[in-house]
Order: structure tokens, then C-alpha cells, then sequence
């Protein structure tokens, strides 16, 4: 496990072999210390990369849920859409009919539909 004794220890002896001061023993020290550092950091990057690489997938598959909610959402919206214009058919359907029955009605009894219709004399 790398600490910050063995980091101490490499800096030390790192600047010892900047200053050409470092006994056989220390170089072969300072070998092991640098291939121990350099496992640690590559086991550090697989972790983090797994991490990454989780965390990655995650994501996709909230992209994913959201790309198919977006198309349930589409579809729903474009059934709406049809249904509207049925309804808006249907209303400019009714519309017309009802102009026809007042036009129906004048004619009948030659008065407009607005003015009441009076009952009296009618038994």
C-alpha cells in the first residue's frame, strides 16, 4: 500500500539521484519504490476506469429510458393531435347541422328560431 512515508522516501531519493549522490543500495531502493508508486497508480487508474466504465453504462441506460419515454411521449401526442382533429371535425359537423335546423325551422314557421314559439291555441 502506497503512503506518504514511501512518497517522503521517493522524493528523497529522487533528489538524491538528481544530485548523483545515491549509494548502490538506495538506487536499487529507489527502483522498488518507483515500481511500487507505478502499481499503485495503474491499480488506481483500472478502478477508476471501472468506475468510469459503470458509471458509463448507467448513464446509457438512462439515455436509453429517456430516448423510449420521448418516443411513448411522441406517440401519445400524436394520438391527441388525431384525436383533435376528429373532434374539431365533429364540431364543425355539429355546427353545420344546427345551422341547418334553424335554416329548417325559419322556413317551417317563418320566423327565426330565436324569437319564442307560442303555445297557445295548441290543444
Amino acid at each position: 500500500m502506497w503512503d506518504e512515508r514511501k512518497q517522503i522516501r521517493l522524493q528523497q531519493l529522487g533528489e538524491a539521484e538528481t544530485q548523483g549522490a545515491l549509494t548502490e543500495s538506495e538506487q536499487t531502493e529507489l527502483a522498488a519504490l518507483i515500481e511500487e508508486r507505478c502499481q499503485h497508480e495503474a491499480r488506481a487508474l483500472e478502478e477508476a476506469t471501472r468506475r468510469m466504465e459503470q458509471d458509463n453504462a448507467s448513464l446509457e441506460a438512462q439515455v436509453q429510458q429517456v430516448i423510449a419515454q420521448n418516443r411513448a411521449l411522441e406517440a401519445l401526442i400524436q394520438e391527441q393531435e388525431t384525436y383533435l382533429a376528429e373532434v374539431e371535425t365533429l364540431v364543425a359537423q355539429m355546427e353545420a347541422r344546427r345551422r341547418d335546423w334553424r335554416q329548417q325551422y325559419g322556413q317551417v314557421t317563418g320566423k327565426p328560431l330565436d324569437e319564442p314559439v307560442r303555445t297557445e291555441g295548441w290543444r
